[in-house]
């Protein structure tokens, strides 16, 4: 599956679905609204892998969403709401 040109992220309530987050392949990512922190962060990466590599497995996905979340925040990563953004490509 080609992966989306763009990722749209709606935050909302997912208790009812029993996920912190869902990963759609029109690239939408749904993210519980309740989450902050570490725990949002690893859920972003968690399903944004899930949008890149739809073949990898749940296992690995965990996995390698974990590590890199606390790989980040480890090293002083941390979200920002509102008013953040890349630099331009040089």
């Amino acid at each position: 599956m080609k992966a989306p040109k763009s990722i749209t992220i709606i935050r909302r309530k997912l208790g009812k679905h029993r996920a912190h987050g869902q990963a759609h392949d029109d690239g939408t990512i749904e993210i519980d609204e309740r989450l902050t922190g570490l725990a949002k962060l690893q859920i972003l990466i968690h399903e944004w892998l899930h949008v890149f590599e739809w073949a990898l497995p749940e296992e690995v996905v965990d996995k390698m969403s974990r590590k890199l979340a606390l790989f980040l925040h480890k090293n002083g990563a941390r979200l920002v709401e509102k008013g953040d953004r890349l630099l331009p490509p040089p």
